[in-house]
């Protein structure tokens, strides 16, 4: 279902989930890094499952981050084209909102912070030994 919203709100909403999608794919990739230290620990209950689990919904948050930007770009796209063809009338427009995108970045929302906190929780348990082991993202 579309419904229409002012042209600058739906830009603004696609600029937003840019730089969202952006953050999670770097958390992401961070996460990946983690992977690989954890690979060379001591071994523990259920480590390469572990490990195999969170790599694959890794790899498949990426690609579903990369898919949610194409559909972004893509409404930038056709704003920019109707801009570009009318561009009198551009702050009076309203234009097609895509329900189903919207949908498609909450529930991508609630995924990566549903992995984010599965992660983190498992690398809080891990038995690290001697290894120190931070979980700050910003490092």
């Amino acid at each position: 279902m579309n419904t229409y919203k002012h042209i600058h709100k739906v830009h603004q909403a696609h600029l937003s989930w840019r730089k969202e999608l952006t953050f999670f794919k770097k958390e992401i990739l961070f996460f990946q890094k983690k992977l690989e230290i954890i690979k060379k620990l001591p071994d523990f209950p259920l480590k390469d499952h572990l490990i195999n689990y969170y790599s694959k919904r890794f790899t498949l948050q990426i690609i579903r981050i990369d898919d949610l930007m194409k559909l972004i770009n893509i409404g930038e796209k056709n704003i920019k084209e109707y801009c570009e063809n009318n561009p009198v009338d551009v702050e009076e427009v309203f234009f097609k909102d895509s329900q189903s995108l919207r949908k498609a970045m909450k529930r991508h929302q609630e995924v990566h912070k549903s992995i984010q906190t599965s992660f983190l929780k498992f690398i809080k348990n891990i038995p690290t030994g001697n290894v120190v082991f931070s979980t700050n993202v910003m490092s």
